[in-house]
């Protein structure tokens, strides 16, 4: 198995538990009063996705490692669903 599709795999499980929790966290603290969970709607979320991958770019363009990073993370982002 490359690094590669081990990376992709970890980042799969890790986004799972991390999601699960956080769904377990908002419920627990939107029955007790703390918080309004709010779901944005899928347009709203791919606007933010758009604005926040300008600065990502901006961001990559400091260095190779940088751009490296990126570049995986848009290419899991796409793997999952949240780019398109």
């Amino acid at each position: 198995m490359a690094l590669r599709d081990w990376f992709y795999m970890a980042m799969a499980d890790l986004t799972r538990v991390v999601a699960e929790q956080d769904a377990a966290l908002a419920a627990k603290d939107a029955a007790a009063g703390k918080v309004e969970v709010i779901d944005w709607a899928q347009t709203d979320r791919d606007r933010l996705r758009d604005v926040a991958r300008i600065e990502w770019e901006k961001f990559a363009a400091k260095g190779p490692l940088a751009k490296e990073a990126l570049d995986a993370n848009l290419a899991y982002m796409k793997q999952i669903g949240l780019l398109k």
